[in-house]
């Protein structure tokens, strides 16, 4: 399969999903870690958002599943039957996860610890789809992924509410936040780059083999959140420590580069999305 053969607007849904998923669950995971409160209120806001993303993105996305299976034939499409058929599916499953998990967070707004539990099933939810579904080894695959994607949904779910916070005037309370965070960044982001590598072999049999496009894809992901563990590394040892001394200065350089940092986690979104139109080994 090449490029240009790719359904482009399934793989676009699926990152507005991505997006969706990452405000709401990594906003509720951010909002419950130490240290964060200060931004609670964006946060709050941020979730708000991506539920109201979440709830437009992953209908649209199976209608695009459900054109797909009828072959673009809308009657076919909307045929009661069709759309019966299309929850027995693991994409049509895993949506249907994704909007319970959501709503869950939503009245979770009322009620906080049922957004916990909402942000685990929508999180779990990418696990009853794509090429896990189908791996030998499902059950340890699963937990790898799950990690994976808890750590993604966490570190990318707090770039927006950080950035928010650095334009704020409470010198001392953004540093706090921002050192916290940074503590546990480095190390959590490490994490992730090694499930996401034992992910790949695995997925892969054990034999890599960069020839093939989801390989590559994946590789590249791979290297990408490398490179944001060391924008991270630099973060802390450099930028943070300039908001006690320079604050000005300081808060100048993390917004710069946390935009660095959500323009590099956008391409990650871009590359899962497409990595996964095609299979993860050819045989």
């Amino acid at each position: 399969m090449i490029f240009a053969e790719l359904d482009w607007t399934s793989i676009a849904l699926r990152v507005f999903v991505y997006i969706a998923t990452i405000a709401v669950a990594g906003g509720v995971f951010i909002r419950a870690t130490p240290g964060m409160r200060e931004m609670s209120g964006i946060i709050s806001a941020q979730i708000a958002a991506g539920i109201a993303l979440l709830f437009i993105s992953e209908p649209l996305r199976y209608l695009a599943f459900q054109l797909s299976i009828a072959q673009g034939d809308w009657s076919m499409a909307f045929d009661p039957a069709m759309r019966w058929m299309g929850l027995e599916t693991p994409l049509g499953q895993a949506s249907a996860a994704r909007l319970v998990g959501a709503a869950f967070v939503l009245v979770g707004f009322l009620w906080r610890p049922l957004s916990i539990a909402g942000a685990l099933i929508v999180i779990g939810s990418y696990l009853l789809e794509g090429h896990t579904v189908s791996s030998d080894t499902r059950i340890g695959l699963a937990s790898l992924l799950f990690l994976h994607l808890l750590i993604v949904h966490w570190w990318m779910g707090a770039l927006v509410p950080l950035r928010t916070a650095l334009q704020g005037e409470n010198n001392k309370t953004v540093a706090s936040t921002v050192e916290q965070f940074g503590r546990l960044a480095v190390a959590a982001v490490a994490v992730l780059v090694v499930a996401g590598a034992l992910t790949l072999l695995i997925l892969t049999n054990w034999k890599l083999d960069l020839n093939q496009a989801y390989q590559q894809g994946f590789a590249l992901k791979l290297l990408a959140f490398a490179a944001i563990l060391l924008i991270a590394a630099v973060n802390k040892l450099c930028w943070t420590p300039l908001l006690e001394t320079e604050p000005e200065r300081g808060k100048r350089g993390l917004r710069a580069w946390l935009i660095i940092e959500m323009m590099v986690a956008g391409c990650i979104l871009i590359a899962t999305a497409t990595a996964l139109s095609f299979p993860p080994a050819e045989h």
